[in-house]
């Protein structure tokens, strides 16, 4: 899986880095609590994390980022007494059995669908083969919301 902070450099640039990185550690918080030792979260630059999920399969990749998507959506980061919602975009793709592509095609695959999820609007989650997948409830414009 590859995951973007929805709107994280508007963010940054509107509110300062302090929100940014407290954004940063909510996210891994939410993530490492969804995941649950089922695999390994981790930040590989700016806004992108990765999660590995070692010998599970799509479907059940793709149960975990609805997962987090709407655990990220229901659980506000308090900033400065101010209740901020998250959103996230997730890229799914998996190795099946007998596939001989390499990691990087793999990455790839997941990048690919990280962009479908951003094209249809941000804060879901998608494969490369699926439709994007996003809450109800979804938030529109900034995917920050303040309450």
């Amino acid at each position: 899986m590859l995951i973007d902070i929805d709107n994280f450099k508007h963010w940054n640039d509107t509110y300062g880095h302090a929100l940014g990185d407290q954004a940063l550690v909510h996210f891994a918080d939410v993530g490492v609590d969804i995941l649950n030792r089922r695999g390994v979260l981790a930040r590989f630059g700016g806004d992108e994390f990765s999660i590995l999920l070692p010998g599970m399969h799509e479907h059940e990749a793709t149960e975990i980022a609805r997962e987090i998507v709407g655990a990220v959506n229901h659980t506000p980061l308090v900033f400065n007494g101010r209740k901020l919602i998250l959103t996230v975009s997730i890229g799914i793709a998996s190795e099946e059995p007998g596939d001989e592509r390499s990691d990087l095609d793999v990455f790839a695959r997941a990048d690919l669908a990280l962009y479908k999820v951003k094209q249809a609007g941000r804060n879901g989650y998608a494969t490369r083969t699926t439709t994007v997948n996003a809450p109800r409830s979804s938030f529109s414009g900034r995917s920050l919301a303040v309450g």
